[in-house]
């Protein structure tokens, strides 16, 4: 299924894939990280290795509304 979102083009892709009158989506990962600098113990997490909560909203689209790293 992760296959059906990566082709996503438009709103009709968006039907397509099974999802009508989807007006955007919202994902969360984490991104893995070097050791930081500082505050280490901040980044472990809870799969043990370091990495940072990134958030990205698009729209229909796909362009981007929203960024959020912490």
């Amino acid at each position: 299924m992760g296959e059906q979102y990566a082709r996503v083009r438009d709103r009709r892709d968006l039907q397509i894939a099974g999802f009508p009158h989807l007006i955007g989506a919202i994902d969360f990962t984490h991104v893995r990280l070097k050791e930081p600098s500082m505050n280490d113990s901040a980044f472990i997490n809870g799969k043990n290795y370091r990495s940072i909560n990134v958030q990205v909203i698009c729209d229909a689209k796909l362009s981007l509304l929203n960024v959020v790293a912490r």
